[in-house]
């Protein structure tokens, strides 16, 4: 009977350590990104060895030679502080002037169950030429984010809600969401919002140089973006 008791041991044994390899296995393959608070981390670092591949590039507006990468999540309230406070003299003194161009990702955290959707939204309607415009009604108001409530702001900028509604509710977006995770997860994003500043080769890649961590002030953009303008545009402020 002994016998039988220690082989069944064995066997139980044998198999929890095989359990226990099959998970370190699994979690080294399969990394999971576990979410942090952007302030927890260096609010800026330089990086080396990371380029955005420019068929990885979809949302873009402006014209420089300099890129502000941006991941961002819909439902993150630094991500919407971020808009508010810094946002509108980024646009105002570095993006209508022709200095950056600003690169968009998304990048919902699991933490929060509504930005996946709303994510969608911004791309949906970027299907109709307004992500920009659902971008940014999504960050004035972040507790609006149902479905019912991304309807009603697809009316609000401008796009036929019909054709909104019909691409949310197909998901026919939710592709292009899991990619941005995945390239932000690539250049090392587990926190929102996280920027890259980073020289635009001629094919339109990004070789990313600075990494912002978090809503920081203006003056830390300015001074990430100067490093790389062209002599005559360092002076200027």
């Amino acid at each position: 009977m002994w016998r039988y008791i220690k082989s069944g041991l064995e066997i139980a044994c044998t198999l929890l350590i095989c359990a226990a390899a099959i998970a370190i296995v699994w979690q080294v393959t399969h990394p999971i990104s576990t979410p942090r608070r952007a302030s927890a981390l260096p609010k800026v670092e330089r990086v080396t060895g990371l380029t955005i591949a420019s068929a990885d590039i979809s949302n873009v507006r402006g014209t420089g030679r300099v890129a502000l990468v941006e991941f961002a999540d819909y439902e993150c309230p630094y991500c919407a502080k971020h808009m508010k406070e810094t946002g509108p003299t980024i646009n105002e003194k570095m993006i209508d002037s022709g200095q950056i161009r600003h690169v968009f990702f998304n990048f919902p955290l699991a933490i929060h169950p509504h930005a996946p959707k709303a994510s969608e939204a911004a791309e949906c309607a970027g299907k109709q030429g307004r992500f920009w415009e659902m971008s940014e009604s999504l960050f004035a108001d972040p507790q609006k984010l149902d479905v019912a409530d991304l309807v009603v702001r697809s009316e609000t900028i401008g796009i036929n809600p019909a054709l909104f509604k019909k691409c949310l509710d197909s998901g026919e977006t939710a592709d292009k969401i899991r990619r941005d995770v995945d390239e932000g997860r690539r250049v090392g994003v587990n926190a929102t919002p996280t920027f890259f500043i980073g020289s635009v080769n001629d094919d339109g890649s990004i070789e990313l140089v600075t990494r912002l961590n978090g809503a920081l002030p203006f003056e830390e953009f300015e001074k990430a973006v100067r490093t790389l303008l062209p002599g005559p545009r360092q002076a200027r402020r």
